[in-house]
């Protein structure tokens, strides 16, 4: 009897397990990739969570293991991403790849249907009053049909005011209403100068997020607002050192309405300027905000903040004319690669199998440097991966005359230490002698770098 009683229910188990339903299931009609990369959101990081194969744009998504709630992002090929919310619920969807927002259908998912329905009615109210506010401004005000369109216009001012209103009320207790709220921006009083319109933008630009809430952490917001916000303080009118000071007072602003509410917000919030301020090349914000907001900080443990440090000293001994540390490195064909280069000219580029920025532009990438003669440049590609199928798989795709090596030891890998390397691409233009001439961040940068060398 107990066997038979263990025997049904080992039956009843492999039924359920075969017939349980996918995650996801998905329509992307037009889209011209056959498999589509699933992507999961963590601060700014975006990470290859999987990638499904796809017939005719219909996929079927059952995950291998766990996956995090919040938003996760289809890359249904060339770079055109469709988010969709993750509460642990089932999501089937129809969409188009050229138009995912307006011919986004959800048969299943509370969440997305909810979200989509809000981004449908926003784009149609930008669209309604980019229209009407183009013609009103080549329209000649004494015609009778101006006044026409200008009551169009306030109508739809009106109904869009409605519209936010809804999305402001109550609490955020959806996935949905998070991102729509946090994305509100604060309606600005029209009888400020507009100088003053910016200052007061300045102090309201946050007032409908909440830093103490976690879930921001596995969106897209954080990086999107810290950019926006940070934007409301540059001046291309201010020479190199005095735009640097105004970006400081910007980080200053910014870090009050952050610091003190979630940790793990807050390092994120901090390690975003970091990147973007590096990219930049802004050494004095950067010194700041190490100084200010993570060596003074009780809260950040010592690694953490070593680290940091460690960042700031690799800016300032990797930048642009400055010359590239002694390395020496096996290649897959056994070739020993050291600093010293036979070639005019060597790019060096850090990347790693598990980087989607890497997989998305690494075809642009190869189109480029197949355009410059073999004879002028030397191409090395470090790769931080740890595990070597996955790395060998990603580099069966890549150019024979390309010389490619891994010690496997991911982050910790002894070039990628000496490198100081933090993120993935890297890419490091130098000429004959190891100075560094570039560091294109994306295939479109390469392409300048190489041009301005010569080598397009």
């Amino acid at each position: 009897m107990k066997k038979l009683l263990f025997s049904a229910m080992m039956l009843l188990v492999l039924t359920t397990f075969g017939q349980q339903k996918p995650l996801i299931t998905g329509t992307i009609s037009g889209s011209p990739a056959s498999e589509f990369i699933l992507l999961s959101l963590y601060g700014d990081n975006v990470e290859v969570l999987d990638t499904v194969t796809a017939a005719n744009g219909t996929f079927n998504y059952t995950p291998r293991g766990s996956v995090d709630h919040g938003i996760l992002r289809i890359d249904a090929g060339q770079r055109n991403y469709i988010d969709i919310i993750y509460d642990g619920k089932p999501i089937d969807f129809t969409t188009e790849y050229y138009n995912p927002v307006q011919a986004m259908n959800v048969e299943a998912s509370e969440e997305n249907k909810t979200w989509y329905y809000f981004r449908r009615q926003k784009e149609n109210f930008e669209r309604r009053l980019g229209v009407l506010g183009n013609a009103l401004s080549n329209y000649p005000d004494d015609d009778p049909f101006f006044l026409t369109m200008q009551d169009e216009f306030m109508s739809i001012l009106d109904e869009e005011e409605a519209f936010f209103a809804e999305i402001k009320e109550g609490e955020t207790d959806s996935w949905a209403k998070l991102l729509l709220k946090s994305d509100l921006m604060p309606p600005i009083p029209q009888d400020l100068a507009p100088q003053k319109q910016l200052e007061w933008l300045k102090d309201h630009f946050f007032d409908y997020m909440d830093f103490t809430d976690e879930r921001m952490l596995y969106t897209d917001i954080i990086p999107k607002k810290v950019l926006d916000y940070i934007k409301l303080y540059a001046n291309r009118n201010l020479p190199r050192k005095e735009l640097e000071q105004h970006y400081i007072k910007g980080v200053d602003r910014l870090m009050s309405f952050v610091s003190g509410k979630n940790d793990d917000i807050e390092e994120v919030v901090i390690n975003h300027m970091i990147k973007g301020f590096q990219q930049l090349e802004f050494q004095d914000v950067l010194t700041y905000i190490v100084n200010q907001y993570v060596l003074e900080s009780s809260c950040v443990d010592e690694d953490r903040k070593a680290s940091l440090e460690k960042r700031i000293e690799g800016f300032d001994k990797m930048a642009e004319g400055r010359k590239i540390p002694a390395f020496s490195i096996k290649t897959t064909k056994g070739e020993v690669v050291t600093e010293k280069n036979a070639s005019p000219y060597r790019l060096i580029m850090f990347w790693a199998s598990w980087c989607p920025h890497c997989l998305q532009d690494m075809p642009a990438i190869i189109e480029s440097l197949d355009k410059v003669s073999r004879d002028k440049i030397e191409v090395v590609l470090v790769s931080v991966d740890s595990e070597k199928s996955e790395w060998e798989a990603a580099i069966a795709n890549h150019p024979e005359w390309w010389k490619e090596s891994c010690d496997l030891k991911g982050w910790n890998g002894d070039m990628a230490n000496d490198f100081y390397i933090y993120a993935t691409p890297t890419m490091l233009l130098l000429d004959k002698d190891g100075v560094i001439l570039s560091k294109p961040i994306n295939s479109g940068q390469l392409d300048l770098a190489l041009e301005k060398a010569g080598l397009l």
